[in-house]
């Protein structure tokens, strides 16, 4: 048998395990779970959770505002250097 104050320290010792494993599991698996089931949506259906919503494949459209524009005298887009 043990002894109250080793009974004591062994008590304390797993309440203290015990209690960061449950404000571990309370901080980060709502986020683990969320990264876990959106894996297996993106490899089950082949899209992730944000592409299913656009519509057009997950493609997304970037306007630049460059489409149009000429390009600058001397510039390396155009072939010279």
């Amino acid at each position: 048998m043990l002894s109250p104050t080793e009974t004591t320290v062994i008590n304390i010792g797993v309440l203290l395990i015990l209690g960061m494993v449950f404000v571990a599991s309370y901080l980060y698996l709502p986020d683990h779970v969320t990264k876990i089931t959106r894996r297996a949506t993106f490899y089950f259906s082949g899209m992730d959770g944000g592409a299913a919503s656009t519509g057009n494949g997950g493609l997304v459209e970037v306007d630049t505002g460059l489409a149009g524009a000429p390009l600058a005298e001397g510039s390396l887009f155009k072939g010279e250097l």
